[in-house]
């Protein structure tokens, strides 16, 4: 499933979507929450969406820079 186009906020240029993108954006939250179980102490709080949400951003540059 390919979508048309997606016109990206604060004049970034468009790019076309899809499955593969969606995949990085999936594939860098998992990889922030793994190294948050990785790297953490144990009996130590951690919150996890700085963790999450680093990856996402990783992921969606991944993806903009590839497609």
């Amino acid at each position: 499933m390919k979508i048309d186009k997606i016109i990206l906020p604060f004049g970034l240029k468009q790019f076309s979507g899809g499955l593969l993108p969606a995949l990085f954006i999936v594939v860098g939250a998992t990889l922030g929450l793994t190294l948050l179980f990785m790297f953490s102490e144990k009996k130590k709080f951690y919150p996890a969406m700085p963790f999450i949400t680093a990856g996402i951003f990783l992921g969606m540059i991944l993806s903009y820079l590839i497609f």
